[in-house]
């Protein structure tokens, strides 16, 4: 009779798959665990239950209770049925990407018998193709902010060490508002966002960490945290570094997607307080080197400068020196000249005595030789003109 009920189901499975209860989506990690719940109605507690795939023949069937029998259990499955809250389970082990697909909760009963559709999903237990790097100084604290869907405003939130979903809310350092030694986790539902701050860092803090929400149906969201703390010489005061981090639903059945994230402010996050001293520094080294090259030009420029005007002074002097010296003989001469033109204008007024004509004639004649001599002084002008300029140069 089971036999031929199997056939007809699986005769009549695409119309039955509109017309059944909703469907039931599960998860899990590879090399994890699954659990599926099924529920029935008033009446059925002693009815036979199983779970089967693909057409839900007798060769289909992946595990069942016996009559009278609550528990069971079969290679990676195993089968509870509680009678009192009329759900019964089963859960799956050691789960691979092979047991990915879609299930059959079924209640065994005359006539049709009850199908819910289950649709597994098994993904790989890894996290997460981008990840956020936060680096932090020893002694010092660093927050790190995730931000999630509205959705989930009151799903549990928690924060773990690694990558590996299937153990992290097991192994969670911290849970929604709860505080656990150096660790924090704050959920602020309004902005939808929950903060992670961890105080006193060491460099035993560094690591992987993933911030996770808990989702009901479905997996987990989580993103990655690369947390990287510094060794500090002197201590610091706490400086928080914020990570905004940004989480996404699960929409693939082999894996698990996410969202880049990323540091604030951009442009600051690799930056320590060593690399702002080292520009500071450059700087100012590159500002006194250029002063004191400008000051170096402006000196050399100011010397050259003051050079070439004291040369065309000292000619001056010297032409001066020597038009004086010019001058003074020049004088002397004229006086001499002078001196002459007046003696023989003198000598040259009409004589009446005549017997002193022989005396005059000879006077004349002294006097001419007189002037002749007075006049080479322009030789020792022309001498001592050559001299000084000989010397001068």
């Amino acid at each position: 009779m089971t036999s031929l009920r199997r056939v007809f189901f699986s005769l009549s499975a695409a119309l039955w798959s509109v017309s059944i209860a909703d469907g039931i989506v599960v998860s899990g990690y590879e090399g994890g665990e699954a659990e599926i719940s099924c529920s029935y109605g008033h009446g059925y507690e002693n009815y036979n239950k199983y779970l089967c795939n693909r057409s839900c023949a007798n060769s289909d069937i992946v595990i069942e209770t016996q009559l009278g029998v609550q528990h069971t259990k079969k290679g990676s499955f195993s089968l509870h049925d509680d009678i009192k809250r009329r759900v019964f389970t089963v859960n799956v082990t050691k789960l691979t990407l092979q047991h990915a697909g879609i299930y059959w909760c079924a209640v065994s009963k005359y006539g049709k018998d009850i199908y819910t559709e289950v649709r597994l999903q098994v993904v790989k237990d890894w996290c997460c193709d981008n990840r956020a790097l936060v680096q932090g100084n020893s002694q010092a604290s660093v927050s790190i902010s995730c931000p999630y869907k509205p959705q989930h405003k009151e799903s549990q939130k928690y924060f773990c060490i690694g990558t590996r979903p299937s153990t992290c809310l097991q192994q969670a350092t911290v849970t929604s508002n709860h505080n656990t030694g150096r660790f924090s986790l704050h959920d602020n539902n309004a902005d939808g966002v929950f903060t992670v701050t961890i105080t006193g860092l060491t460099q035993g803090d560094s690591g992987m960490y993933m911030c996770g929400v808990h989702v009901d149906r479905g997996l987990d969201v989580y993103s990655v945290v690369h947390l990287e703390v510094k060794e500090t010489t002197t201590p610091l005061s706490p400086s928080p570094m914020t990570l905004v981090t940004t989480v996404t639903s699960v929409t693939s059945t082999s894996s698990l997607s996410s969202t880049s994230s990323s540091l604030m402010p951009p442009s600051s996050a690799g930056f320590t307080d060593r690399t702002y001293v080292f520009i500071a520094f450059t700087v100012m080294t590159f500002s006194v080197s250029l002063s004191v090259l400008m000051l170096a030009l402006i000196i050399i420029y100011r010397c050259k400068r003051i050079q070439g005007s004291a040369e065309p002074h000292r000619e001056t002097v010297l032409f001066e020196s020597v038009y004086e010296d010019v001058y003074e003989n020049t004088e002397a001469v004229c006086v001499n000249v002078k001196l002459a033109s007046c003696k023989n204008q003198y000598s040259s007024q009409p004589n009446h005595d005549d017997d002193d004509d022989d005396d005059v004639e000879d006077d004349d004649d002294a006097q001419q030789e007189s002037v002749y001599q007075d006049i080479t002084p322009y030789d020792n002008i022309y001498h001592s003109l050559n001299i000084t300029t000989t010397d001068r140069h």
